[in-house]
């Protein structure tokens, strides 16, 4: 089963009147589809501003979304996003999968990077991957919540689109970052993954999130399936 959720926007042409972002999951089972709307909205007035200044009055899009269960190490997209440690060394799980299938050069150009701040990111070649990139970030350990672990989450995603934007990267596959042996709760993590996709300007076209377990797939399906994505 593939959850994809689309979304488009509907324009106004009046700086009080408001801009109806309309969103849809499509549920996709082998004999039929079914559709969940998402509520999103957001005023116009300063898009009015940008429109009278000779700006593009258009809100940037938000990518598509993709819910798959399976190995991220095999998805054909431009790039993948590893769940790093902070020494950007060898690691277990997502990391450990990633370096044995990308090869040994990816340790060796890692090496180089000097390291990365949890919440941030940094890219790298895909090398023997399908992916031409690897974007590697360093998710919170979970504390409990009261360590700015959602906030530096939440950084982790925009810090990878934003590389993925340097690279002009149209698509991409995310792992449950933080969820693993750092314990972030999986409906929590899941939440501030795809609120922060939907609401962060990129040139990303496709996002894919790539669950490896049923519990991963089925806390990302849950919070589809509650449609509370906002702005705020």
């Amino acid at each position: 089963m593939i959850l994809v959720l689309y979304c488009f926007s509907t324009k106004a042409a009046h700086p009080n009147r408001i801009l109806t972002k309309s969103c849809f999951v499509y549920c996709c089972l082998p004999t039929k589809c079914r559709t969940v709307p998402v509520r999103q909205r957001q005023q116009l007035s300063d898009l009015f501003v940008m429109a009278q200044k000779g700006g593009d009055a258009t809100p940037p899009r938000a990518p598509t979304v993709q819910l798959v269960s399976g190995d991220i190490t095999v998805q054909e997209v431009d790039a993948i996003v590893n769940a790093a440690n902070s020494y950007l060394l060898v690691g277990g799980g997502v990391d450990g999968a990633i370096h044995r299938a990308a090869g040994r050069e990816l340790a060796e150009y890692c090496y180089r990077l000097n390291g990365c701040e949890t919440g941030k990111a940094k890219i790298s070649p895909g090398f023997k991957l399908h992916a031409k990139h690897i974007i590697h970030t360093v998710g919170p350990i979970w504390d409990g919540g009261d360590d700015d672990e959602p906030q530096l989450l939440e950084s982790c995603y925009k810090e990878c689109l934003a590389r993925a934007d340097e690279v002009d990267a149209r698509t991409i596959a995310f792992p449950a970052i933080s969820t693993g042996i750092y314990e972030y709760p999986q409906e929590d993590a899941a939440r501030i993954a795809l609120r922060t996709v939907l609401n962060t300007p990129t040139k990303v076209e496709q996002v894919r999130f790539v669950a490896f377990d049923k519990e991963t797939f089925e806390a990302y399906e849950k919070i589809l399936a509650e449609h509370q994505f906002t702005n705020s």
